[in-house]
């Protein structure tokens, strides 16, 4: 769901399990490029880093620095919660990427043992460049996103009403789980980047 706009002036970076659904689907028909089926999609995957999408344009003489870019951030306990169940569903789901891998069924197993990093992308590795220096605008809490977004769109040009979205992929059932102590001690060991956002 990586966006690019040579119109507009805009890159869009699509944060797995940030609500990146929704924005794709309200910027896509303002977009000139939409990098839409797989991870592995060539030369742009649906959740291309930073740097790949910067490397991307300038091959093609745009520069990096022409372009508004953003992405966006979720709380680490509900994404965490969010990618379970994607996961854990992944027959409805139908993605290549749990196709040999079951994913546990135990909560707490699922988060001790790691499996959230298949979709959970550090967020300084996903908007820094290979020296680790961020390059990407703005990050939005997806918490704060809509008063960020109508921002944005004033900010890149595009006069539409973000209030009017029909919200898209929300899940409904990221409170029928919960993290112990132990568990939110382990995410913020493995995610400390993320976790300082919130404060955590």
């Amino acid at each position: 769901m990586t966006l690019i706009s040579h119109k507009h002036k805009f890159v869009f970076l699509a944060n797995p399990k940030c609500a990146s659904t929704s924005i794709h689907e309200f910027l896509r028909p303002y977009s000139d490029k939409a990098f839409t089926i797989s991870v592995y999609q060539k030369p742009l995957g649906t959740h291309a880093y930073a740097k790949e999408v910067k490397r991307y344009l300038e091959k093609r003489n745009y520069k990096w620095e022409d372009y508004f870019v953003f992405t966006t951030l979720r709380n680490p306990l509900n994404r965490i919660k969010s990618c379970y169940y994607y996961e854990r569903d992944f027959w409805q789901n139908k993605d290549p990427i749990d196709l040999f891998i079951r994913t546990p069924k135990d909560f707490k197993k699922y988060v001790l043992g790691n499996w959230y990093n298949r979709r959970f992308i550090d967020i300084n590795r996903f908007t820094s460049d290979n020296n680790g220096i961020n390059i990407v605008n703005k990050i939005i809490k997806v918490e704060d996103i809509d008063v960020e977004m109508p921002i944005i769109l004033k900010q890149i040009g595009i006069p539409v009403n973000w209030k009017d979205l029909e919200k898209k992929n929300i899940s409904k059932k990221t409170n029928k789980v919960a993290f112990d102590d132990e568990m939110i001690e382990h995410v913020k060991k493995t995610k400390p980047n993320d976790c300082s956002y919130y404060e955590m």
